[in-house]
């Protein structure tokens, strides 16, 4: 029987399932986005969030990612975003 693995050894290293882009945090927590990363996680799906107005777009992040949602918690994100 296999040893069961921890849903952090599981995802470790592979990209996310799901990408989430912050585009108006400026290095406070994506609280916009905590919560379904949270759920998503739960389900055993990888996640990751990236906050935008402080770090750069990894494209090989955004080609692996099988879904990609974009927080805009303000409308000039919404710019950011697009």
């Amino acid at each position: 029987m296999e040893p069961k693995r921890s849903m952090k050894n599981r995802l470790q290293g592979r990209p996310p399932d799901v990408l989430a882009l912050s585009c108006y945090e400026l290095g406070r927590p994506p609280s916009g986005v905590a919560g379904a990363l949270a759920h998503l996680r739960a389900a055993g799906l990888s996640a990751r969030a990236v906050d935008l107005s402080i770090d750069p777009l990894q494209p090989d992040l955004l080609a692996h990612a099988r879904f990609v949602s974009i927080s805009t918690p303000m409308h000039t994100a919404l710019r950011l975003g697009i």
